[in-house]
């Protein structure tokens, strides 16, 4: 009641009374801000600025401010000096005490820091502040929370506070880096099948997939023993001699975002490599980047199994893609087995003849015959086997052929292996041929006189 002459309330016995009285409300907040415009990159300077606003009606008591450099960033300078801070260069706590902040006005921290790496995970660098110290009770934020690391809301505006749910006492902000992605792939120029004794060509493509311009960069390509050099293209910045193997390297720099730079290689097959495959590979192993998704120190073309055949697209999530290889198969050195010819011809209907003749043949158990009516040996089905017209040892050669039924009409490439008495094999270069429907032969028509 606030008149004693009157009761005014008819359920208030009108012998006692009350009064409320309301604080002053004490109210400390703060955000963060980038000073520095982007675009960002690892080696600069970024500053930011921190602003404590005392929202309240009071003066503020002492109060702490505190800055947590994270590990991709470096310290530089605090204005003003900061109550403590780490090395110049090292991450960690920058911190202020300040102290009689009056109501409505702006105090302003800044810290200069040196964006050393990017995040290992990928994405943002992000960078917290936070009132870790007060002497009121403030009405809407707990310094002694850590509300810091599970704030949401990138705040700009120290005046208003924009989410019911988010604790004014602290701000981040986050940076994120141009995308420094270099990619490699390794082709074959040269189609197959392979030779000892053949030359054969590699096409090495680097592809900027990032956002940045590249810096230096360095390719190599490791030449196996069964492979020597010949020639590149553009000229590399080492090489073996020619006729030797080795290492293959060239240096590049400045690859703008999308861009594709393509190495040629020429090498020599000097060997068969007892008939398995013959694995060269290629690796970028050095750059002036930090790659997002690869590491040139880490020989991961060694351990490449992926094989790639688009420098546009990571076709495998586990493999680092700046590294590629290609694996050939080259046919067997010839056997004691001399070839004079191997030929084919239609000779009817749905009918194919294949006729070769040697020169000599020493240990030679025979021939096999495979057919394929898609070009590919890895294809090709047997069609029969043919023993060798010699009985023992070493002799003259011999006339061989044999008749093939085709299952339609087609173009069909056969492929000779002639067979060791020890087992060794020799495959022959294919021959191709075309059996066409409704084949026929037309005999001279004799006339009598």
């Amino acid at each position: 009641d606030d008149d004693v002459t009157n009761d005014q309330d008819d359920n208030d016995q009108d012998d006692s009374d009350f009064e409320n009285i309301d604080l002053a409300e004490y109210d400390l907040a703060l955000i963060k801000r980038i000073v520095t415009a982007g675009p960002y990159a690892i080696g600069q300077q970024i500053t930011y600025q921190i602003s404590v606003m005392n929202q309240g009606a009071v003066n503020s008591g002492d109060y702490e401010v505190t800055d947590v450099l994270p590990a991709e960033l470096g310290f530089v300078s605090a204005s003003p000096a900061a109550t403590s801070a780490p090395a110049v260069g090292e991450s960690g706590s920058v911190v202020w005490n300040a102290t009689n902040l009056a109501p409505g006005e702006i105090a302003n921290f800044t810290l200069v820091a040196t964006i050393d790496s990017a995040p290992a995970a990928g994405g943002p660098i992000k960078n917290i502040a936070d009132i870790t110290a007060d002497s009121g009770e403030d009405d809407d934020s707990d310094p002694t929370d850590d509300s810091g690391n599970s704030d949401t809301i990138n705040d700009d505006d120290v005046t208003n506070d924009k989410d019911d749910n988010d604790q004014d006492d602290s701000d981040f902000e986050e940076i994120s880096l141009p995308t420094y992605d270099l990619a490699l792939i390794k082709q074959i120029v040269t189609a197959g099948p392979y030779e000892v004794g053949q030359e054969l060509t590699y096409r090495i493509t680097v592809m900027n997939q990032g956002d940045t311009n590249s810096g230096d960069f360095t390719v190599a390509d490791a030449l196996p023993a069964e492979l020597t050099f010949v020639s590149a293209d553009p000229a590399p910045t080492s090489n073996p001699a020619v006729g030797d193997s080795g290492t293959v390297t060239w240096s590049g720099t400045n690859l703008a975002p999308g861009e594709m730079a393509s190495y040629l290689i020429t090498v020599l097959i000097t060997s068969d490599a007892d008939g398995g495959p013959i694995k060269n590979v290629a690796d970028i192993t050095s750059d002036s980047g930090e790659d997002k998704d690869s590491d040139p120190n880490d020989d991961s073309g060694n351990a490449d199994t992926f094989n790639d055949d688009d420098v546009t697209n990571d076709q495998d999530d586990n493999d680092q893609d700046d590294s590629d290889f290609e694996e050939i198969v080259v046919l067997p050195e010839p056997t004691a087995v001399e070839l004079e010819y191997f030929a084919g011809s239609q000779t009817g209907e749905l009918e194919a003849t294949l006729r070769w003749e040697t020169a000599s043949e020493v240990d030679n158990f025979g021939f096999r015959l495979y057919r394929s009516d898609d070009g590919q040996l890895g294809n090709a089905e047997p069609v029969t086997f043919i023993q060798s017209s010699i009985s023992n040892g070493a002799a003259p050669g011999a006339s061989y052929s044999f008749v093939d039924q085709v299952p339609g009409p087609g173009t069909y490439t056969y492929w000779l292996v002639d067979v060791e008495t020890s087992g060794l094999v020799t495959i022959h270069a294919p021959v191709t041929v075309h059996i066409s429907k409704g084949w026929q032969i037309f005999l001279p028509m004799l006339i009598q006189k």
